[in-house]
C-alpha cells in the first residue's frame, strides 16, 4: 500500500491508527447521543441554549 500511495509504511501505519482512533470515537459520541436523546435534563439545557441564542441565529440567516 505505501508503495502504490508513494508514501512511507510509516504514514500508512499513522494514517491508519489515527482512522481507527476515529471511528472508535465516533461510536462513544453516538452511544452518549443516543443516551442524551433520553435525558429530559440534556432537552432543557439544549432549549435554554437555543432561546439564548435564537437572535443571533436569526440575525445571521440571509434574507
Amino acid at each position: 500500500m505505501a508503495q502504490e500511495l508513494h508514501v512511507s509504511q510509516d504514514s500508512v501505519v499513522t494514517h491508519a491508527v489515527r482512522e481507527y482512533a476515529r471511528l472508535q470515537r465516533d461510536v462513544v459520541h453516538a452511544a452518549a447521543w443516543a443516551t442524551a436523546v433520553e435525558d429530559p435534563a440534556f432537552h432543557t439545557e439544549i432549549a435554554a441554549i437555543a432561546s439564548e441564542f435564537a437572535a443571533e441565529d436569526l440575525a445571521s440567516w440571509e434574507r
